[in-house]
């Protein structure tokens, strides 16, 4: 009987731990303010990418914490078809150093990936820094999107980077041993989405 009851004892805790909120940074996210920010921006890539599957109601994720300083989160469909992905790097104090989103396409392929670099700062009011108080700046940002040819291959990457300021796009050819190359183009910043 004692055993029993430390074995419920010791389950219920566990399983109290496991319905935290998740640490996305300094502040407290859940899981479904992740997912939306996500589907606004699957919608948007629907838009020009016809293979990205619509956002469905119900979802799952899976959480893997890397050495307290990153994380992934995983967001599938009930089928397990994977449909987003969200990396983030944190400092030793926990705040957010780098945070990228991918979206992928039904075929799983990576349609859509983008990253930011961020900066926390923490403003003094009257002097006197107020440690719960913490400001994000982006100080580096970068998008690139990709299609894919009939056998799956990466056909085009088209990649913008701030620091240097124009689009580039990589088209890849293969040979008949399925060797790589490719041909780099700098394109206009309207042509992102082209």
């Amino acid at each position: 009987m004692k055993a029993l009851l430390t074995t419920l004892l010791l389950i219920i805790t566990l399983h109290s731990f496991g319905q935290a909120d998740f640490r996305l940074d300094s502040s407290r996210k859940t899981i479904d303010s992740l997912y939306e920010k996500l589907n606004v921006l699957a919608k948007l890539i629907r838009k020009t990418d016809t293979d990205i599957p619509a956002p469905p109601d119900n979802y799952n994720y899976k959480i893997i914490n890397f050495d307290n300083d990153s994380s992934a989160i995983y967001f599938s469909n009930v089928s397990g078809e994977l449909l987003y992905r969200m990396l983030n790097r944190y400092d030793k104090k926990g705040f957010k150093l780098w945070e990228v989103s991918e979206i992928y396409k039904s075929s799983g392929k990576l349609s859509y990936s983008e990253g930011w670099n961020w900066s926390c700062l923490m403003l003094p009011a009257n002097n006197d820094p107020d440690p719960d108080v913490m400001h994000y700046v982006a100080l580096l940002y970068e998008k690139a999107r990709f299609t894919y040819d009939s056998l799956g291959r990466i056909k085009e990457r088209v990649w913008w980077y701030a620091p240097l300021g124009d689009i580039r796009k990589y088209t890849y050819t293969y040979d008949s041993n399925n060797n790589q190359t490719y041909q780099r183009t700098q394109l206009d910043e309207s042509l992102f989405w082209e």
